[in-house]
């Protein structure tokens, strides 16, 4: 019998209080309502379309760890990856980066468990394929010498819907 999951309604100066909290690295669930990076010439969509993610993702990693575990498991060069300086933002916890006014959540991409497209004018679902002319599409890091890269996502606190952790689930109120 699975266990129930208590769901908890946060503000985003809690849910922040409570990441900052979490020191260990552990595999966590987010949710995230974003504008997608798109070309705006000749697309329909441009301004129009939010992206809703469900991911499973890694909290409190190290990076430079990350890099190497993956160069061991590829059997790959023997040589220490060292990771370059942070080129924006400051580091307030291992998770948690401020940069200016605003807080960013750094999170390594273990998959992605659902993805949809929402049109904000009628609130109708987009199909991903009428989508993909007008996607950048991210491109993975050049230097980590790697087959599968380590993909590191750093959204917007303002940005999350919810996080699912240590058995419960916490919902920013909006």
């Amino acid at each position: 019998m699975k266990k129930a999951i208590i769901t908890h309604n946060v503000t985003l100066e809690e849910l922040g209080t409570i990441l900052a909290a979490e020191t260990m690295a552990k595999k966590i669930t987010v949710v995230l309502n974003t504008t997608p990076t798109m070309r705006k010439t000749d697309n329909p969509f441009f301004g129009l379309v939010k992206k809703l993610t469900k991911y499973q993702v890694m909290i409190n990693f190290i990076y430079e760890n990350s890099v190497n575990n993956q160069l061991k498991r590829e059997n790959a060069n023997p040589e220490k990856f060292v990771a370059g300086e942070r080129p924006w933002g400051e580091h307030v916890t291992k998770a948690i980066i401020n940069k200016g006014s605003q807080l960013y959540l750094q999170l390594k991409h273990e998959r992605t468990l659902h993805e949809s497209f929402v049109n904000q004018s009628d609130s109708t679902f987009v199909d991903k394929s009428d989508l993909m002319p007008f996607l950048q599409i991210s491109k993975p890091a050049a230097n980590q010498g790697l087959e599968k890269s380590i993909r590191v996502i750093s959204p917007k606190f303002e940005n999350i819907v919810e996080i699912a952790m240590n058995g419960a689930r916490y919902r920013v109120k909006r």
